[in-house]
């Protein structure tokens, strides 16, 4: 087998382990002192807290703050979803029976002998990916201490790659969280108590929105420092490894790039749907979950080609169910929409796009969007190669670039092949 030259950039497996380790001990230090913190201001609100208007003072405070912290659990409850559990096990979903993906999950999830077990939630919307959300304070939500896997899912992945990409869900669940966000809960009921008691004993309701907003940023600074995007970059490349080396390399390799590809077509309608809404001066914005479930109905479970998202979007955009949803907008509410919609449309901007890889340089013995260990050589040259290339479209947009919560593709994969895995 070729030897290659990974470039030395792409991070060693044992000092991550070791890095994530002290984040770990940093974010219990943490943790303890904010904990610590919202006990003793609440022990002295209780004392200086006289008035109604102090009370209201507390009241606005905690309010704004456990709004923000319980919006995206709220999206979670309602999103559209079905819980494996509940359903029936002879139903079939693409190429697994439902008793079949049970079976899966659950060898998997046994793996780590832990009496905590995360809920499994099939969600309805096609092209989503996989994703876990733990809550440490908050396990008797089943939503919010779950794993989340899109139904599209089940009809592109082979039995193996299904349970190495499980297998990355389970190691941020059991294993590559950090404490300090499956609790931050407390970090937002400190930026609510914090402005509170200053403004109280300041004796300024005024002074309230200062240093609310003072707290807000100095908080999340000090919270994203602990478990910002470059730590969140340790906890994708070290659940990697546990898939990688517990399932296969190429299992997971191509679980991964499968799952991307999903979450590459989402982003294209998701962009042609955007265009088309602001064209047409009787549909709203408000409307755009409904016809993306639209477009999902007409997409095939398998998408091979642009092609295939044009037609399905141009054919949902002529159907009966869209005609029902046009309204007569009025033109000023129509050039307020039209700045939503380029609003999200520039999280599809980039200033410097990378190339995309040419996946005909490496997919070239068997083109099935898979990878085979003879592929496999050809692709690593090429990443190696192209080292400032991209392997799908989504990864170039400026959304995906602003968070940068996850490695590229690319580097993934480099970083499996450096440290060794079979």
């Amino acid at each position: 087998m070729e030897e290659f030259i990974i470039p030395t950039k792409i991070p060693d497996k044992n000092k991550l382990e070791t890095s994530f380790k002290v984040f770990v001990i940093l974010n219990y230090i943490t943790l303890f002192l904010v904990i610590t913190a919202n006990i003793y201001l609440s022990i002295k609100l209780i004392d200086v807290a006289k008035t109604e208007t102090h009370f209201f003072i507390i009241f606005l405070s905690l309010g704004l703050i456990l709004f923000f912290f319980t919006k995206p659990y709220i999206a979670m409850i309602f999103m559209r979803k079905k819980l494996l559990l509940n359903i029936d096990d002879s139903i079939t979903i693409g190429n697994f029976t439902i008793k079949k993906i049970k079976e899966i999950f659950y060898e998997v999830i046994e793996k780590f002998n832990r009496r905590e077990k995360p809920k499994i939630y099939l969600m309805r919307e096609k092209h989503l990916g996989v994703f876990t959300i733990n809550s440490l304070f908050f396990n008797f939500i089943k939503s919010v201490n779950a794993i989340y896997i899109s139904e599209s899912q089940f009809y592109r992945l082979n039995e193996f790659e299904l349970k190495a990409i499980i297998a990355h869900e389970a190691a941020h669940f059991y294993k590559y969280m950090f404490p300090l966000f499956r609790s931050r809960i407390f970090v937002f009921l400190l930026i609510g108590l914090l402005p509170a008691y200053l403004s109280i004993i300041t004796n300024s309701e005024l002074v309230i929105l200062l240093f609310f907003f003072f707290s807000t940023f100095f908080i999340i600074g000090i919270f994203y420092a602990l478990i910002g995007v470059s730590k969140s970059k340790v906890l994708e490349y070290l659940s990697d490894y546990y898939a990688a080396e517990n399932y296969g390399k190429l299992n997971f390799i191509n679980g991964l790039l499968t799952v991307a590809k999903n979450i590459d077509v989402y982003h294209y309608y998701l962009q042609l749907v955007l265009r088309m809404i602001r064209k047409d001066k009787k549909l709203s914005i408000n409307y755009l979950s409904n016809i993306i479930e639209l477009v999902e109905k007409n997409l095939p479970e398998i998408v091979t080609s642009p092609e295939q998202i044009k037609n399905a979007v141009k054919i949902t955009f002529q159907s009966k169910e869209l005609k029902e949803l046009k309204l007569k907008i009025p033109e000023e509410t129509i050039l307020k929409e039209n700045k939503r919609i380029n609003r999200k449309l520039l999280q599809f901007y980039t200033e410097k796009p990378s190339k995309v890889v040419n996946w005909n340089l490496f997919d070239n013995i068997k083109r099935d969007n898979k990878i085979n260990q003879e592929e496999y050589q050809s692709l690593l040259k090429v990443l190696i190669k192209n080292p400032d290339s991209v392997l799908l479209s989504y990864e170039t947009y400026r959304k995906v670039k602003l968070a940068g919560t996850h490695p590229k593709l690319s580097e993934r994969i480099l970083f499996l092949e450096k440290n060794r895995l079979k």
